[in-house]
C-alpha cells in the first residue's frame, strides 16, 4: 500500500516545519512548498538530518 506524501503549503518556522519534521520522523515523504526558494534552501538543509 501507498502511505502518501506530506505536504506542507506555505512552509513556515512553525506548525508546518514542526508537524512535516513529525512526519519525516515517522518515514513519510515530505514536499514543502514556500513563496521564498531561500527559505527553502535552508529547510532543506535543516530536513537533511531526517
Amino acid at each position: 500500500m501507498n502511505q502518501g506524501v506530506y505536504v506542507v503549503v506555505g512552509a513556515g518556522p512553525g506548525i508546518g516545519l514542526a508537524t512535516a519534521e513529525r512526519f519525516a520522523q515517522e518515514g513519510f515523504p515530505v514536499a514543502l512548498l514556500a513563496r521564498s526558494a531561500e527559505k527553502l534552501k535552508g529547510y532543506q538543509q535543516w530536513f537533511g538530518q531526517f
